[in-house]
């Protein structure tokens, strides 16, 4: 039984520019092209305020995964990914020829007509989880591209759904290795995530299999962390969302109010940059993708919208909290990410949880 999709992107994202192949190779610490233009990361009003917390830490010693689509090569991102891992299942639905292995590459997403799936449409790849690996962490100060919120940090690939989304066996098995468990026909993980960020949905209340699964995480120190979701609907329809101890994160769009499509609701604990799905492309956010239509090709950069975006911003935030202070519990991030929230610029008309991301405030709080 299918248990997860991943949100299309394709109806949101812009490629700009051109491919990494194409950039500067210029020396380390150099600026990054974009930066300008992240207002999601620098503006003091409707951005996620990042400026002094990178005076503290900029996610080091952190390790954040995201469980969902694999990722792709990319230069704004290669030098801090770690050994990922594929744990989907069946290999009718994988892509690369086989079942579980070492290898967490994003092989594309795209559907076809007469595809075997069940799911409804003709689509290019997404590249998802590379989208929400540059939000994340991509690195800053190299002449490239873009920085992420946390470019000191780690990120740890787990592929677990595929072009026909994913098993919940398979997504419980990811959030259980990432965050440092046993998996019976998987290798120990090396590298334990203190982050975690779900890029996978499905309707219907919490699994007991999920919920134990994010339960474990969290009492080994992981913040679970997901996205509300762009169905512009009450995220207790879908889980992860409506599972126990996860962080959920609904969009602000450019003005800093509630993004249009972004779902909403009493389960909703903060909201965080996500842009505006407008024709504006300056009012969205600048995210690390991959050229190809199907098959991963070159990497480059494109604006894009979405809760999987806002949710990237939290996650990078809870890794500079982590950086800042280690010995912080799960229950204690999302503590400070809710108490150091400000009010959105622009009133939500729906639930929309604490306030705005503060990156800066909240590691000021870690170190209180």
């Amino acid at each position: 039984m299918k248990t997860s999709k991943v949100h299309p992107l394709a109806k949101v994202g812009v490629c700009i520019g051109a491919s990494i192949a194409s950039l500067s190779s210029a020396a380390q610490e150099s600026p990054d092209p974009f930066a300008g233009d992240q207002w999601n990361l620098h503006d003091q009003s409707v951005g996620s305020r990042v400026d002094d917390a990178w005076k503290v830490t900029r996610g080091e010693g952190v390790v954040i995964a995201a469980i969902g689509s694999g990722i792709t090569s990319h230069e704004d991102l290669d030098a801090h990914v770690l050994p990922g891992f594929d744990f989907i299942t069946d290999p009718n639905f994988s892509r690369d020829g086989d079942g579980r292995d070492a290898d967490a590459r994003d092989e594309g997403s795209w559907r076809e007509p007469g595809d075997d799936c069940g799911l409804p449409g003709v689509v290019a790849s997404t590249w998802h989880d590379t989208a929400v690996a540059g939000v994340a962490m991509a690195v800053a100060n190299n002449g490239r591209g873009m920085a992420g919120v946390a470019p000191e940090a780690k990120l740890l690939p787990v592929r677990t759904v595929s072009y026909c989304g994913g098993t919940l066996r398979d997504v419980v098995a990811g959030i259980t290795w990432a965050s440092g468990g046993e998996v019976d026909d998987a290798p120990v993980n090396p590298t334990p995530a203190r982050v975690l960020q779900i890029n996978t949905a499905a309707y219907g209340p919490c699994p007991e299999a999920m919920a134990w699964a994010i339960d474990e995480a969290r009492r080994r120190g992981v913040a679970v962390i997901v996205g509300a979701g762009e169905d512009a609907d009450e995220a207790v329809l879908s889980n992860p969302a409506n599972c126990p101890g996860v962080i959920v994160v609904g969009a602000a769009d450019h003005r800093g109010g509630q993004a249009e499509y972004s779902s909403y609701g009493k389960l909703v604990t903060l909201s965080a940059p996500g842009g505006s799905d407008d024709a504006d492309v300056r009012n969205r956010i600048y995210a690390t993708f991959n050229e190809g239509q199907t098959v991963p090709t070159t990497g480059n950069y494109r604006r894009s919208s979405g809760t999987f975006l806002a949710s990237a911003h939290v996650a990078g935030a809870a890794a500079l909290i982590l950086s800042a202070n280690p010995s912080l519990s799960s229950d204690d991030v999302t503590r400070l990410l809710v108490s150091s929230t400000r009010a959105m610029p622009v009133a939500c008309q729906r639930p929309c949880g604490s306030g705005l991301l503060d990156t800066s405030a909240a590691v000021a709080k870690a170190l209180e």
